[in-house]
């Protein structure tokens, strides 16, 4: 009698697995193979930073205009001097930021563009950054039209723009290195293809600042 129970309940459990089985075929359940991967399918199909930020700007047609006189300009956040002979500067130079964060950009906030040629046709300006005293972060910049509010892109001088954040660390390409003892460099190219208002915020671990400026010839 005990026998014949056994077996029953033994019938029973394997009705009970085969049915989950046909359930999971039935209705796909994922395997965990199957869940790894379509968790890399999401991660492939993450947007790219250009989808993120639109596409990538063509050269202008024409040269951009003069610098507008009616942008609201910002005070800047702070100056400081680089002396002559500090990191290979010929004169004194004035850099505008806070710190750890300095860029060379016109205390004014009035950046002249250098014109479109036959070998670049992009136009914009060329912006150098000092980081420090001994204060190793990476900072991010970016810049917008508010015009149009479309961010400007940077490139790298004739070449097409190849990121619409730049990232200020020791893997950019434009990186100089250690001018001075404490110090990181960096040379930027920012295509700023239109005369307008434009909006930059740089922003680091612990900090950030802004300015508006207008640009143009």
């Amino acid at each position: 009698m005990l026998d014949k129970e056994r077996l029953s309940l033994f019938a029973a459990v394997l009705a009970l697995i085969a049915g989950k089985l046909l359930i999971r075929r039935r209705f796909d359940i994922p395997t965990s193979a199957q869940k790894l991967s379509d968790s890399h399918d999401c991660r492939r199909s993450h947007p790219t930073p250009t989808e993120n930020f639109g596409p990538v700007p063509t050269p202008p047609r024409s040269q951009v205009g003069a610098i507008p006189s009616n942008c609201h300009l910002t005070p800047v956040p702070g100056t400081k001097v680089f002396p002559q002979g500090w990191g290979g500067y010929l004169v004194d130079t004035t850099l505008i930021g806070k710190s750890p964060v300095w860029a060379q950009v016109p205390q004014d906030l009035q950046v002249g563009l250098f014109p479109r040629t036959q070998d670049n046709p992009w136009t914009g300006t060329k912006i150098l950054w000092e980081v420090g005293p001994d204060t190793p972060v990476t900072a991010t910049v970016s810049v917008r039209n508010l015009a149009t509010g479309q961010l400007a892109w940077w490139g790298r001088g004739g070449q097409p723009p190849s990121e619409a954040i730049l990232t200020l660390n020791a893997q950019d390409e434009g990186y100089h290195g250690t001018p001075e003892s404490g110090w990181n460099e960096w040379g930027s190219e920012l295509y700023l293809l239109t005369a307008s208002c434009y909006s930059m915020d740089v922003s680091w671990a612990g900090g950030s600042w802004h300015v508006v400026f207008a640009a143009g010839m």
